[in-house]
């Protein structure tokens, strides 16, 4: 998977948080149809009323999802973006899954 970072310089701090947020969302996007469903994802900071704001885009081959959050850090953003990300997946997993059992009932 591809991530491009916009807006911000990356430092090690903040690459790792994305990488292990975007592992653990590893099982909502494998699964869903069936292989790799990620093509890649968007990141970008920006300072807004004292705050930093991540704005997180992914794109799959189910649909994007995006989702934006709020901290005093980027580490702290990029993670309140990610949570909302994770809900979003698991709402459409859990569509993606029930429409797969429908069809598989209606072929046989």
């Amino acid at each position: 998977m591809a991530i491009h970072y916009r807006n911000v310089e990356v430092d090690p701090m903040v690459e790792g948080i994305v990488e292990e947020h975007l592992d653990r969302l590893g099982k909502y996007l494998l699964k869903a149809r069936g292989g790799v469903a990620t093509q890649h994802a968007e990141i970008s900071f920006r300072r807004e009323r004292g705050l930093i704001r991540a704005l997180i885009a992914i794109k799959t081959k189910g649909g994007p999802v995006a989702a934006s959050g709020r901290g005093r850090s980027p580490g702290e953003s990029a993670s309140d973006a990610f949570e909302k990300i994770r809900v979003q997946l698991h709402k459409r997993k859990d569509r993606l899954q029930r429409r797969a059992r429908v069809r598989g009932s209606d072929a046989a």
